[in-house]
């Protein structure tokens, strides 16, 4: 388990520094590829020990991401999600949508031409099919020999089950509010407050452009919407509903946030210091929430106290 978690430091680590978009290295690198290791996703998955090779793989198909649109380079992409699908092809689901939108909001923040872009996703479509294909191989027949029949592996997945549902489970499914950790179970998403914090300041900082704001913001909109919409939550979860632990993509946003963090890091100019008090601002009503809302945990509180303590000697 140590090593597994020291893998996963390593690949986030790989990618903060390798990658195009963040390229970031030295201390700060370690210190964020720490926070994504141990955030709480990642350390309450010691229970679900399958899935951390694809929180650990995340970085790298990223970055294979990258290699297609830049170099026309299939193999990083190809190894990458090959190892997420033979390790755990469920969460290598919710690692190929957050994929497809990194590739999205690479292509746009970089302002790649459209037309530049028809080979690059045709390589990237391929190449997963590719994958699908190779892992198909030992998937499928596994899985026939647990269900001991074709017909009972189709009941039981999520495409055969989409034929079936009754009007009560359409009904469920189409459902606009999701459930969240302040009603229901908690949610296992907290990543360390740095990252919120810097995620505010990337939305200030005067070196990064307006285009690159708005993609973010689009970005982080749509994972907040995930665990809220009833239809985007289900979709990351192969349409079906999770048991015992809520919102099962949480790792990808959290990716996300320490991203923009990184990205923020390598390219912090403000007009103005006392801009600064945004984000802090912005930490003081997260420490507030945390203190009112149900489902809290004491570490959460205490962590949101404590910076913004410090924000107030700042």
């Amino acid at each position: 388990m140590i090593i597994k978690y020291g893998l996963i430091s390593l690949c986030a680590s790989v990618y903060l520094k390798q990658s195009r978009y963040t390229a970031l290295s030295g201390r700060l690198n370690i210190a964020l590829s720490v926070l994504y290791a141990f955030g709480s996703f990642c350390t309450k998955a010691i229970i679900n020990t399958m899935w951390l090779a694809n929180i650990a793989l995340l970085p790298i198909v990223l970055l294979g991401i990258e290699h297609i649109i830049e170099k026309r380079d299939i193999k990083p992409l190809f190894l990458g999600f090959l190892l997420c699908l033979t390790t755990n092809y469920y969460l290598a689901f919710s690692t190929g949508i957050f994929a497809a939108l990194y590739f999205l909001y690479y292509s746009f923040v970089m302002q790649k031409d459209i037309k530049s872009l028809v080979k690059p996703f045709l390589l990237c479509v391929l190449t997963v099919m590719l994958t699908g294909g190779i892992c198909a191989v030992i998937i499928l027949p596994s899985w026939m020999n647990i269900s001991a029949a074709y017909n009972d592996m189709f009941a039981e997945s999520g495409a055969g089950t989409l034929f079936v549902w009754s009007f009560a489970d359409i009904a469920q499914a189409v459902g606009i509010l999701q459930e969240t950790s302040a009603t229901a179970v908690s949610l296992h998403a907290f990543f360390g407050v740095i990252p919120l914090f810097t995620a505010v300041l990337f939305m200030l900082d005067t070196k990064i452009s307006r285009r690159e704001k708005l993609a973010a913001l689009c970005f982080i909109m749509f994972m907040l919407l995930s665990f809220t919409l009833r239809p985007l939550y289900l979709m990351w979860h192969v349409f079906r509903e999770p048991t015992s632990f809520y919102g099962r993509f949480a790792y990808t946003a959290a990716f996300l946030f320490i991203m923009l963090c990184a990205r923020c890091l390598s390219a912090l100019e403000l007009k103005n210091k006392l801009f600064t008090f945004i984000p802090f601002g912005f930490v003081a009503l997260l420490a507030f929430y945390a203190a009112t809302a149900k489902n809290t945990t004491p570490w959460l509180m205490g962590e949101c106290v404590v910076i913004t303590l410090f924000s107030a000697v700042y």
